[in-house]
């Protein structure tokens, strides 16, 4: 995931609380740690060598916590400079599945982006995942639900 400097990504570290969805159905003030480990990537060079504005890139994650295999995510960037990128992607669950979507900068220490929305127990869910630094070149996604 390290590999382009803002790629979003996700694979649990540690998840203290179970998911929980109240009487509306909906996962409520929860916040929820994975460690993301890639296990694809994919460039689109539509320029001149190297990444740039109209290019873009893709990766796939396993989402891990300390049992195993928590889910996984899919994620694609568009360049939009050489520090700002349009993101969009989806984690999967057992439960759900949650969906992000905007701009990230190169230039903040940890990006983060909107939770735009999910299924199942995560279906009409806000909030925020925010990406940081882990060992082995690997990331860490903190998915905080309101």
């Amino acid at each position: 995931m390290r590999r382009f400097p803002t790629a979003l990504g996700a694979t649990a570290l540690a998840s203290a609380t179970l998911l929980a969805p109240s009487a509306s159905g909906r996962v409520q003030h929860l916040t929820l740690r994975y460690l993301a480990v890639q296990t694809s990537s994919r460039e689109i060079n539509r320029g001149a060598r190297g990444i740039g504005p109209g290019d873009s890139f893709a990766f796939t994650e396993k989402l891990l916590v300390r049992r195993g295999v928590a889910g996984s995510d899919r994620v694609r960037c568009d360049v939009l400079s050489r520090t700002r990128f349009f993101c969009r992607g989806r984690l999967f669950f057992r439960e759900g599945t949650i969906a992000v979507r905007g701009v990230i900068s190169a230039t903040t220490g940890h990006p983060s982006l909107p939770i735009t929305g999910g299924t199942g127990v995560f279906r009409g869910q806000r909030g925020r995942v925010r990406v940081g630094d882990a060992p082995h070149g690997h990331s860490s996604l903190r998915l905080t639900l309101r």
